[in-house]
């Protein structure tokens, strides 16, 4: 028998956000409430081949219909301080509450689920001396599932391959730890960060570490950067199961090792960054390649 198969959807995802940020004490105060809402109206078509008229036959017993509704409200607050002349902190919590609800006509499936994900974050820096500079972060982070790991149906991709997803996958919470120490001069900017990630469904963590450099040519509105992702070449996860019918353990790496080359030319005026500004505006290139 001859099959093939048309499973797919239309997501949707539409976001609202509002964000105020004022003084308070010695420091900053940031809150922020987000309205995420995502959708997929599935529908999956498997067809079977009739060789006597040479056309494609719905099968009705093996196609189905599946749809998707998450909506996601969060809020957040975070405070940045300097504590003391060489020491910066800044510390935040988010809030977010998740409900999913899944529709089918076919099966007659209605059934809704919530969670509640509460994500604690702080960085510190500390300046070690005028050029040098010790951060430390903690955080906590959550990834949820796309759409094509949830469809629940089989997607025939050749005669002896197919996917399928889980309707009930769960968002992957992981902890992180970065620590990083960096130089900032007048025109060099050198980084290194190395992390630590505590995924939820492995025993064992992922670390790595990127190396990353910044350099203002003399006299130019020219700024070179680079960065190597994973110098070491250790991300990697493994992945073990181990039932009745089978026994498997499956390690994956990606190509994590990857070497970013920026320019930059300011045509306009250019002033140098100094201090809070420099360090944030080159982190925030220096981390393209997490």
């Amino acid at each position: 028998m001859v099959q093939r198969s048309e499973s797919g959807g239309h997501p949707r995802i539409a976001a609202l956000q509002f964000d105020y940020m004022a003084p308070l004490g010695r420091g900053k105060l940031e809150t922020g409430v987000k309205m995420t809402y995502r959708q997929n109206n599935i529908d999956h078509k498997m067809y079977e081949h009739d060789a006597t008229t040479d056309t494609w036959q719905l099968s009705v017993p093996l196609s189905n219909d599946l749809r998707h509704r998450e909506y996601i409200p969060a809020a957040y607050a975070m405070y940045s301080s300097k504590l003391t002349k060489l020491l910066t902190m800044k510390a935040g919590l988010r809030l977010e509450y998740s409900r999913v609800t899944l529709q089918n006509d076919k099966d007659r499936l209605d059934e809704a689920s919530n969670s509640f994900f509460v994500a604690p974050n702080i960085v510190l820096n500390y300046r070690v001396s005028e050029p040098w500079q010790l951060s430390f972060g903690l955080s906590r982070r959550i990834s949820r599932p796309t759409y094509p790991q949830l469809n629940p149906y089989i997607n025939l991709i050749e005669n002896q391959t197919y996917e399928t997803g889980n309707v009930h996958l769960k968002p992957e919470k992981a902890n992180k730890l970065d620590l990083g120490y960096t130089y900032t001069g007048q025109t060099l900017k050198v980084s290194g960060n190395a992390y630590l990630n505590y995924p939820q469904f492995t025993t064992k963590t992922i670390h790595y570490c990127n190396l990353g450099i910044r350099q203002q040519l003399p006299k130019t509105s020219l700024t070179l950067s680079a960065l190597v992702t994973d110098v070491f070449n250790t991300r990697r996860w493994d992945i073990s199961s181990d039932n009745s019918v089978y026994t498997l353990t499956n390690t994956s790496r990606n190509r994590s090792r990857v070497l970013w080359l920026g320019f930059a030319w300011n045509f306009h005026s250019y002033k140098p960054l100094v201090g809070k500004k420099q360090q944030e505006e080159d982190r925030s290139v220096i981390r393209l390649g997490e």
